[in-house]
């Protein structure tokens, strides 16, 4: 598990330094966002799995697309898109 921990850190650091280049961004702090998408998508996880989404207004028999653009609207606000 530490090893895959490992390789998911390091997916995501190269990411978003090459999303943040792509913009000519460069003052995002990658350890800080790798925080806060992580905690953003756990939660969201743990939600899901606690049965939590409806009480959200997630009734769909299959909220797993808006989880999806959950997290990618967490991303686009860290780099600034």
């Amino acid at each position: 598990i530490q090893r895959d921990n490992a390789a998911i850190q390091a997916l995501m650091r190269d990411s978003l330094r090459r999303a943040t280049k792509q913009d000519g961004k460069h003052a995002l702090d990658i350890n800080q966002a790798i925080l806060e998408l992580r905690a953003t998508a756990y939660g969201l996880a743990r939600m899901f799995v606690d049965g939590h989404l409806p009480q959200w207004g997630l009734n769909e028999a299959d909220p797993l697309e808006r989880l999806q653009t959950a997290l990618e609207n967490s991303l686009a606000r860290l780099i600034g898109k």
